[in-house]
């Protein structure tokens, strides 16, 4: 092969393999925007939105570069991107306002054997200028000339950071920026409250907030408090206190009382309220203002109970009703009249409710002597009566004209009287009221009578004898 064409092939080749390594370098195009949510274009293609910047890595070459946003006027450049990459800062003015100069993209570094500038920030994403000009966000990376150079990394709510480097070598540099705002306070040291109280559930308020309830436990940032402590029928409890350290609070609530009188148609019933002897009627006194379970008792009477509710002065009317417990009245003569204290109230066999207490019961049939008997009735009661009949006298009288006065040991050693067939010991006695049969004998003749004996009479027999002539 001549030497010629051994140039040739030799250029050729040079030329593919440069064009090769050409088409596989990329650099960094930057692209930042004034305006939050503008859209980026590189050659008509969209990238994503400019904010607060937006990092492409493309091949080094020349690109069309267009940055718009509903309201703005489109911005559009032209970037020769080069291997120390590029950084357009698109300022989108609004439709109707006039146009800003464009500006002018930062001269990048020369590249060839250079120390390289490389700078760190906390926060990131911070914008690099050197000697005025915007290079890139951090992190970022140059190549510059060796020389004096003056270096700014400024980032919105940072102070700037400026220093002057001498760039012989490759040089770092990790910079901290320092917040715009001020130094937020120390976060608060937390003390313990505790809130208790002789009332155990009452409400705690803090700064007129509701917290909890007792006991309560908690921790509070050192400071001033207004505490109050609040449950029904109780006067709120207040207290400031000054919190610097662990406290306790001791709240003694003081009950609000209000008046309750108590009458009954019972004088001295006993009055229970929730189920407590409170004191007897007529009964006056003072409560904490609530619900109560109101109950008047007395012997004899059911029990008076009612639900109230005291808010203020409260008077209660209790009518008790009297107990009432059976009695019931037998005798052995049926029919027989009861009274009760005196009053009829019916006939054997008797039944009747009555109010407990003392009664006298009178039980009554004619013939009988009355049954009496005092009774205590403070349950169910039975009364048994025994009437025992009221007797009659009798007596046989025997004239003195049919008297044998003769006859030795006296007439009535030879008389024999009988009643109801029963031999009598002698001329008189007494019967029970009823009919009655009396039979007077002596020797071969006798008498015969049938009557009716009246309870509490007297009755007097005489037999005669006579003669008829026929």
């Amino acid at each position: 092969m001549k030497p010629t064409r051994i140039i040739f092939a030799l250029l050729a080749f040079l030329l593919i393999f440069t064009g090769a390594g050409m088409a596989q370098a990329k650099a960094n195009l930057v692209i930042q925007s004034n305006v939050s949510g503008a859209q980026v274009y590189v050659d008509g293609r969209l990238f994503g939105n400019a904010a607060p910047g937006l990092t492409l890595s493309l091949p080094q070459r020349t690109y069309q570069i267009k940055v718009s946003k509903p309201g703005y006027q489109d911005f559009n450049t032209t970037v020769n991107l080069g291997p120390s990459g590029a950084i357009v800062q698109a300022n989108l003015i609004a439709i109707g306002q006039p146009p800003a100069p464009a500006p002018t993209p930062a001269p990048p570094p020369a590249t060839s054997g250079k120390p390289t500038l490389s700078v760190t920030s906390n926060p990131p994403s911070a914008s690099v200028f050197v000697n005025g000009s915007m290079m890139g966000l951090t992190p970022y990376s140059g190549q510059y000339t060796p020389g004096t150079y003056k270096v700014s990394v400024r980032r919105s709510g940072y102070q700037d950071y400026n220093q002057t480097v001498v760039l012989s070598s490759s040089t770092q540099l990790n910079i901290n920026l320092v917040s715009n705002q001020p130094a937020p306070p120390p976060p608060p040291v937390n003390l313990g409250l505790s809130v208790n109280g002789n009332v155990p559930g009452a409400e705690v308020l803090l700064n007129g907030s509701s917290v909890g309830r007792i006991p309560f436990n908690t921790q509070v940032p050192q400071g001033s408090y207004n505490v109050t402590v609040r449950a029904p029928g109780y006067a709120d409890f207040n207290q400031s206190i000054i919190v610097n350290g662990p406290t306790q609070i001791n709240a003694n609530l003081q009950a609000i009382q209000v008046g309750l009188s108590v009458n009954a148609n019972v004088m001295g019933a006993e009055v229970y309220l929730n189920g407590s002897l409170a004191g007897r009627t007529p009964l006056n006194l003072n409560v904490v203002p609530g619900s109560y379970n109101l109950t008047v008792r007395a012997p004899g009477y059911a029990d008076y109970n009612q639900s109230i509710v005291v808010n203020g002065a409260t008077q209660i009317n209790a009518n008790l009703q009297p107990n009432q417990v059976g009695l019931s009245v037998n005798a052995n003569v049926q029919g027989a009249e009861v009274f009760l204290n005196g009053s009829r109230v019916g006939n054997v066999p008797f039944s009747l409710n009555v109010i407990p207490g003392s009664y006298n019961v009178t039980v009554r049939a004619p013939g009988y002597g009355d049954y009496n008997q005092s009774v205590v009735v403070s349950g169910p009661t039975q009364v048994n009566a025994v009437l025992v009949g009221v007797m009659s006298s009798w007596q046989i009288n025997v004239p003195d004209n049919m008297v044998n006065k003769d006859m030795k040991g006296g007439h009535w050693s030879q008389i024999q009287v009988y009643l109801d067939g029963n031999l009598q010991r002698g001329p008189s006695g007494q019967v029970g009221a009823g009919r009655h049969v009396i039979r007077v004998t002596s020797g071969g003749m006798a008498v015969e009578l049938v009557f009716d004996a009246q309870p509490g009479r007297s009755y007097s027999f005489e037999p005669y004898m006579g003669i008829n002539v026929k």
